[in-house]
């Protein structure tokens, strides 16, 4: 933030061109005229650095969604996504149906595990022996 403000401050003085001083800075010249501009508007909050987050995510499932996958997986913990997503649309017809990814992203996220690279989930079976068990 300090290289900013000195850049804005050369700028301010106006005794080089915009253009020389974003190539002695380094930086681009819309880069330039877009801080410029943000210290005019907002002033030194303006030079703070932004998140660059969608400010959206049109692929999001809603709330009522997820808790409905949440509410299935948790009355039918032997279901899988595949399964889930067949039988959602039967036992929820209004509104979008959650593709399955999603409902496979929802179910990693809320119980807790990993989906591994071969493409299962850990069976409990699996997953609490021991390798040298018989």
């Amino acid at each position: 933030m300090k290289e900013r403000e000195n850049f804005l401050h050369e700028v301010m003085l106006r005794e080089k061109p915009v253009k020389s001083l974003c190539q002695e800075y380094g930086i681009s010249e819309k880069t330039g005229y877009k801080w410029k501009k943000r210290f005019e508007e907002e002033g030194k909050r303006g030079l703070l650095e932004r998140s660059r987050a969608p400010r959206d995510s049109p692929g999001r499932l809603d709330e009522d969604t997820v808790i409905n996958i949440i509410n299935l997986r948790n009355a039918h913990p032997t279901w899988g996504p595949k399964k889930i997503c067949a039988l959602y649309p039967k036992m929820h017809p209004k509104g979008l149906t959650p593709s399955l990814s999603s409902i496979n992203r929802r179910n990693a996220t809320t119980f807790g595990r990993s989906i591994s690279r071969a493409g299962g989930y850990p069976t409990a079976r699996s997953a609490n022996r021991s390798p040298y068990a018989i």
